[in-house]
């Protein structure tokens, strides 16, 4: 039996202005060997820390897909608001 992996992440902020919209993710997970993030405009990362500028006002969901090195996946989904 597997233990499945814990998808996390912060970030160095949840909400920002259009001035300041470039944003740092910091992978919190547990138990991932893959990461996959999807940044709601377009852009997707397999970094484990990205850096992104979003650079239209809106509200973004931040989605972070993580695997396991035995295969057994996780996700979750925050809100950005520039």
């Amino acid at each position: 039996m597997f233990n499945n992996p814990i998808a996390d992440f912060s970030a160095s902020a949840f909400t920002a202005t259009e001035l300041s919209s470039e944003i740092e993710f910091y992978n919190n997970s547990i138990g991932a060997a893959l990461y996959s993030w999807d940044f709601d405009n377009g852009i997707v990362s397999t970094e484990e820390n990205p850096i992104i500028d979003f650079e239209e006002a809106r509200n973004y969901e931040v989605i972070l897909h993580v695997t396991s090195v035995e295969g057994c996946e996780s996700e979750i989904i925050k809100n950005v608001n520039i």
